[in-house]
């Protein structure tokens, strides 16, 4: 006779023993990271309006500088941009007008020199802010720069626009370009750009730079190298800019003349002569 087989039905505990455990998320240390708020142009507008009814905020009084004051005020901006959707703290708010007020004086300050220089016409803002904030004109020291101007810079947003320059830049504004902004032009210059001098895909114009930067480094002295860097940087800045209205060929030869008269100042320069 055949032994019947019986099927214990499961325990509970049993099933609970044979599920498997979730692993257990170890919690990171710190507070996590504050996303960076994005400032769109219809923010910064709203922001901008709010501020121009709040004289204690710009306006530079005995009054003025009262603390109590002025953290009142920022509260008022806070709670309207609040209701406007914006989620921000006073602190926020203040480094935004910081950074507002620091470009609009750097953009008064182009425009200013360039009517003192005007050879290449006056410069013409094209920041979609400038005008709205010409309530604080009278309210700073022409030439006068705030600190942190780098902190939260205005243009630099996602959704803000790329300055334009109308017209022919001043010479202040080359000068000041070839200085800040093309420190070093070799040393920037990705070594992808470069490459290898056996690849078939280099130009003239790339075995022009290899021989450049072959020479630069023959150069022991920094400040002769810096000064050489700049004449070229000078040269390159005057042929982008020349009178369109001159003929390829007379710029041709006029560059070539420049070129070799710039070239002969430089080496004589850098003989110390």
């Amino acid at each position: 006779m055949e032994e019947e087989i019986v099927v214990l039905p499961i325990e509970d505990d049993d099933y609970e023993e044979e599920e498997e455990e979730e692993p257990v998320k170890k919690s990171r240390r710190g507070r996590p990271k504050k996303k960076k708020q994005v400032w769109t142009t219809e923010l910064i507008t709203n922001l901008i309006e709010l501020w121009s009814g709040e004289p204690s905020l710009y306006i530079d009084t005995q009054k003025s500088k009262n603390k109590d004051m002025r953290t009142e005020a920022i509260e008022r901006l806070r709670i309207k941009m609040f209701e406007n959707g914006l989620k921000i703290t006073n602190e926020e708010i203040e480094k935004k007008l910081h950074s507002l007020k620091n470009y609009y004086i750097i953009t008064s300050n182009k425009v200013e020199t360039s009517k003192q220089e005007s050879e290449y016409g006056v410069y013409q803002p094209t920041w979609a802010h400038f005008e709205s904030l010409d309530f604080l004109k009278d309210n700073f020291t022409s030439k006068a720069l705030l600190d942190n101007t780098a902190d939260d810079p205005v243009i630099f947003t996602e959704e803000s626009p790329v300055r334009r320059k109308r017209g022919r830049p001043s010479k202040r504004w080359l000068r000041e370009k070839d200085i800040y902004e093309v420190e070093d032009p070799v040393e920037a210059i990705p070594n992808q750009q470069i490459g290898d001098s056996k690849s078939n895909n280099l130009t003239t114009d790339d075995y022009f730079c290899q021989m450049l930067l072959s020479q630069l480094k023959n150069f022991e002295s920094r400040p002769k190298k810096e000064y050489l860097k700049l004449q070229i940087q000078q040269l390159v800045y005057q042929t982008m800019f020349a009178d369109p209205s001159v003929a390829e060929s007379d710029t041709t030869n006029n560059a070539s003349q420049v070129t070799m008269a710039n070239l002969n100042g430089t080496t004589s320069f850098v003989n110390g002569h």
